[in-house]
């Protein structure tokens, strides 16, 4: 299979300096299986009119008007249209470098489940998030209107796409609490609904502590039975999935807030800074202090 290497933060020159862009593909062609692309950015992909194959992997979900699919850093993936092709608009997010904005903090926890903040807080679920809107609805609106202020960069676009963009995420976060994220499988077993239900316990508040006896009753296993299936649901087992969700909402506090790390990480669920630091230079690769540092002064957040 040949994989492209797009590196869109360049095409787009810096993603407009705030972190992302929008580009309207008015009939996007590819009729080809054997072909992916990658890019170095979180790739949302609306779809306005025309039926598709999303492709990721070897992985197939139908997608269609009313689809918004989300792939991450270097994932290979593409839509295979038909004949007639597909009018679609892209939002491009540099995650990573610049964060996402606030959506306020009850919906917090569902944006950080479908768009995590760094590449090793997915897990085999989120490795492609599909949500499903109605055809024509407010998102649309707020992307085509992202889209023109891109294209007029009249004074105080920047701040204008910045507050399509929040809006874009909240009706994002929304759909996942209300809806939940489309299952690779039209109708998940009884077995996965149980888990699923567990997952959006551990989701609501990562930052309480963890009680297995309870969730298993919730599921109604047996402690040994949900441990495997919850793996073999998520790729994970249910603290190294607690561990990430946590480590999420850090990033997000010291991206956001002047807070002292030892305050931050109690309030994420870690009782033990030496702890937390740990896990955190595991997954993310710094320190919570380097981390912090090395964050761009103009983040979205900062807007």
């Amino acid at each position: 299979m040949r994989i492209a290497h797009l590196q869109l933060r360049q095409s787009f020159a810096g993603l407009n300096g705030i972190g992302f862009a929008v580009q309207f593909l008015p009939t996007y062609v590819h009729r080809s299986l054997a072909t992916r692309h990658t890019h170095d950015v979180v790739e949302l992909n609306c779809i306005l009119a025309g039926e598709g194959t999303h492709q990721l992997g070897d992985r197939a979900f139908a997608t269609g008007p009313g689809s918004l699919g989300i792939t991450h850093y270097g994932q290979a993936h593409d839509i295979v249209t038909t004949a007639a092709g597909m009018a679609v608009i892209n939002l491009y997010l540099d995650v990573a470098g610049f964060g996402l904005p606030d959506v306020g903090p009850e919906l917090q926890s569902d944006l950080n489940r479908i768009i995590p903040l760094h590449p090793s807080l997915r897990h085999r679920l989120d490795h492609f998030v599909h949500l499903r809107f109605a055809p024509g609805g407010e998102h649309e609106a707020v992307l085509r209107e992202m889209l023109a202020e891109q294209e007029g960069r009249q004074p105080g676009y920047r701040e204008a796409m910045l507050a399509c963009l929040r809006r874009f995420l909240i009706l994002c976060a929304r759909n996942a609490r209300a809806l939940g994220v489309v299952p690779e499988q039209e109708e998940p077993s009884e077995s996965e609904l149980r888990i699923l239900g567990v997952r959006r316990t551990l989701d609501e508040d990562p930052s309480r502590p963890v009680h297995l006896g309870q969730l298993a009753r919730q599921a109604g296993v047996s402690r040994e039975h949900l441990c495997r299936a919850f793996r073999r649901h998520t790729g994970s087992t249910i603290l190294a999935y607690v561990q990430r969700q946590r480590i999420n909402a850090a990033l997000v506090a010291l991206r956001a807030t002047a807070d002292p790390i030892g305050t931050i990480a109690a309030r994420c669920g870690f009782s033990d800074q030496s702890f937390f630091n740990r896990v955190f230079q595991r997954l993310i690769g710094s320190s919570p202090r380097a981390y912090r540092a090395a964050q761009r002064s103009d983040t979205l957040r900062s807007n």
